[in-house]
């Protein structure tokens, strides 16, 4: 019986990508999916640093990171406003930070602080996404040359074997990592940021670029939290950046036992052919937070009431830049 089941699952696989192959060809997958890391920029970085909106390096000391006003001024020349993103009037610039500003907790207005939160976020979760999805097409065209007989070169195979290593999925079961190799709404990543790192003012995200919460039982990979009872062994998980940060987030949602209902979702969300909706998929999250549904409720506020959800069609431009930091 159950082998039976499992079958009539992997032939829903089977159908279902062949559908999604055949929007990516048809557009679904509208997405840039080159970094452009080495193209001519549209503002260098040089020019930014030159007119003193940003400085020399963006490394970890409090020296060399931006400051909110030079952000904000940085944000502001190249015309980067999140209402005209959610508008789909302009795109969003590859601007990738490694740490967030240190004097966010300066900042009175909350709507300031707020939109220059969200504005240095969104773009690091684009380009997670962009990865991510450009391994799903890969991974599409791998299952269509398997299923049509088609002979697989070494490389491909290497290739994965190493993705499904990386999602922790064992024996080449297609559909599992079908299932994980997925974006996540941005609305969702930049709620769970917000609400995690006090709008990126708190000390484990100011210190260790943690910005969603996440633990770790090494204490000297995190930050001990000063309230932590005394027989604990837990820390909260440090980055080096905030691209660190975000990707280990995001393999975190597609990877844990704990977010199978996430997954599921979205995949049933997909297989209908449905954009995914963050708002909606707050509700499988009730496991991220000992607060249970009190912690779904907090996002699904953070997404209504922040215009979250228009961000979810948010695209990055097709020039960098400068350099991924």
């Amino acid at each position: 019986m159950r082998t039976a089941k499992k079958r009539k699952s992997r032939r829903r696989f089977e159908r279902a990508a062949l559908a999604v192959l055949a929007a990516c060809v048809t557009g679904l997958y509208g997405l840039s999916l080159t970094t452009g890391f080495g193209q001519k920029a549209d503002i260098p970085m040089e020019v930014l640093i030159a007119r003193g909106l940003l400085p020399p390096a963006l490394g970890d000391s409090d020296e060399e990171r931006p400051q909110s006003s030079q952000l904000a001024q940085a944000f502001h020349g190249m015309g980067y406003d999140l209402t005209s993103v959610a508008r789909g009037e302009r795109v969003v610039p590859r601007l990738y930070l490694a740490n967030l500003p240190s004097d966010l907790d300066d900042i009175n207005d909350s709507t300031v602080r707020k939109a220059l939160f969200l504005r240095t976020m969104l773009p690091l979760v684009l380009s997670m996404n962009e990865t991510i999805l450009a391994d799903r097409k890969r991974l599409l065209a791998y299952a269509e040359r398997t299923r049509a007989g088609l002979r697989v070169i070494p490389a491909e195979r290497d290739w994965l074997n190493d993705l499904a290593q990386r999602y922790d999925v064992e024996d080449g079961d297609l559909f599992t990592l079908f299932q994980r190799v997925d974006a996540i709404p941005p609305s969702l990543a930049l709620a769970q940021a917000a609400e995690e790192s006090g709008w990126g003012t708190s000390r484990f995200a100011q210190e260790g670029n943690a910005l969603f919460g996440q633990w770790t039982h090494k204490e000297d990979k995190g930050l001990i939290p000063t309230d932590r009872a005394p027989n604990a062994g837990f820390a909260v998980k440090s980055f080096a950046s905030l691209a660190e940060a975000v990707r280990a987030y995001a393999l975190n949602l597609n990877t844990h036992q704990a977010y199978q209902e996430f997954r599921e979702a979205r995949w049933t969300a997909r297989e209908a052919g449905q954009p995914l909706d963050g708002l909606q998929l707050t509700d499988t999250l009730h496991r991220y937070s000992e607060r249970g549904d009190d912690y779904v409720e907090t996002l699904r506020k953070l997404i209504r009431q922040n215009g979250l959800a228009a961000l979810d069609e948010a695209r990055l431009g097709n020039r960098a830049l400068g350099p991924s930091y």
